[in-house]
């Protein structure tokens, strides 16, 4: 009796402890609310939306290519008035069917995981959303705002699906980002060089596929972002592939002169490899501490000195004109519109009422923070600041997943930052910078919520 006793105990417990702590580890403490989510569709597929998202970016998958030509002032101002002012049905029947279908794809894998009180953890987006259906009550613009607001939710659906994706591995994330784009910029680069009248503007600048060299030095910034932090992270598997396409982002910038998406990819790039470097060596963290405050210094006092001696005067050190390139005039437009409507703004309706307020035709203005302002008041500049803020509390403990979370995607999140000081990514809500940061900020709560 004794031994088939102990016959039955061998059987029923495992022999290597070692397996059973692996195990142990994969099962739990964060996966169980995904185990249902992977029974209904593999995990690469809650991936699919965002990465199909990445690569049409810039292709003109709902309307002709336009040869570079010259084009009068005037003409430029009536196209933007109108792009600006038209509801948008035109020529849009292509996209309709292709971002509907990713946010019905997304919505369907997450609605049955999402939560009320999951989705709280995100209320200063949702506040955003609110601000949004309000300012139906003062724009004359109501159906452009019911547009943005389908567009806003659609992508977060895509950004919560793909957090789930890679909330316990951002080097996959980084990985399947560098991939992606590296074949969008590849399409791009094609263009440039065998249909160059569509592909490279009359002052020489690439635009590729896109319709502005600046939309395309921002997908060459986050690919040389994404394949560069690879190529830092990883000697693995299709080492060789990132390389490529690290080399071809860094071909494509240089030809779009694109000064904001240059720098703001060198920042992205130097300070992944600067906190790699600060974490894999914690004993010299002290001193790396020291450079690290000492590099924050210098950008905050080179900050406060161009905006007490004008920007002019350091546009010129970034090969721009003493007007930054027209954008001097453009913000102090928002600034005066800010100052009329600083708490709600004038709506989000890509700007029309705002436009139309002012007498000024522009499609944005030219920096994410003025921009952000214009449309939704500081309200929402300051409730955007705040999940900002939230994500970097939430990952400022010590686990090996949060110091990875910070080391990939600090980097990008502060490049962003200075990239929206001459551009405008903040609630574009199909721009690749803006749902790729949505991504990153939603990851550490779903985490948080599975360790509860």
């Amino acid at each position: 009796m004794v031994c088939s006793a102990e016959k039955y105990t061998k059987s029923i417990v495992p022999t290597d402890i070692n397996n059973m702590a692996v195990d142990h580890k994969i099962r739990s403490p964060i996966q169980p609310s995904t185990e249902k989510a992977d029974a209904v569709l593999p995990s690469f597929w809650w991936s699919l939306p965002f990465l199909l998202a990445a690569f049409i970016q810039g292709l003109p998958i709902a309307g002709d290519l336009q040869v570079q030509g010259v084009r009068w002032a005037e003409t430029i101002d009536l196209s933007t008035h109108t792009r600006a002012t038209s509801m948008g049905y035109e020529n849009t029947i292509v996209l309709a069917l292709f971002w509907g279908g990713l946010y019905l794809l997304s919505v369907s894998m997450v609605w049955r995981f999402l939560r009320a009180e999951m989705l709280l953890r995100f209320w200063p987006f949702l506040l955003i959303i609110v601000f949004m259906i309000v300012s139906l009550i003062w724009s004359s613009y109501p159906a452009k705002i019911v547009v943005n607001i389908v567009h806003n939710s659609g992508v977060f659906a895509i950004a919560y699906a793909a957090a789930y994706r890679y909330r316990q591995y951002p080097k996959i994330l980084l990985t399947h980002l560098g991939l992606v784009l590296g074949l969008n910029l590849a399409l791009h680069a094609i263009a440039v060089f065998y249909i160059p009248s569509f592909a490279i503007q009359l002052d020489g600048r690439w635009c590729g596929l896109t319709t502005n060299a600046n939309t395309l030095g921002s997908i060459g910034f986050i690919a040389l972002w994404a394949n560069g932090a690879v190529l830092g992270f990883t000697r693995k598997k299709m080492f060789k592939i990132h390389l490529l396409f690290f080399i071809l982002a860094a071909f494509i910038l240089v030809g779009t002169q694109s000064m904001t998406s240059i720098i703001s990819s060198l920042v992205a790039l130097g300070s992944t490899y600067i906190l790699k470097s600060y974490f894999q060596n914690r004993q010299n963290r002290r001193i790396r501490s020291g450079w690290l405050s000492l590099a924050f210094i210098v950008v905050a006092v080179m900050v406060l000195l161009a905006l007490t001696t004008g920007l002019s005067n350091w546009s010129a050190l970034v090969g721009r004109s003493n007007n930054i390139s027209g954008r001097e005039a453009i913000w102090l437009s928002a600034f005066d519109l800010i100052a009329n409507a600083p708490l709600l703004g004038y709506g989000f309706d890509s700007n029309a009422n705002a436009n139309e307020i002012s007498g000024m035709v522009h499609s944005s203005y030219h920096n994410g923070f003025l921009d952000l302002a214009v449309r939704g008041g500081l309200l929402s500049l300051f409730l955007l600041m705040i999940l900002l803020l939230r994500w970097f509390r939430r990952l400022g403990r010590t686990s090996d997943l949060q110091i990875s979370f910070l080391t990939c995607f600090l980097p990008f999140i502060f490049a962003s930052m200075f990239y929206n000081l001459t551009e405008v990514t903040f609630f574009s809500a199909r721009n690749i910078l803006w749902i790729t940061l949505l991504v990153i900020v939603i990851s550490p709560e779903i985490l948080l919520k599975q360790k509860l």
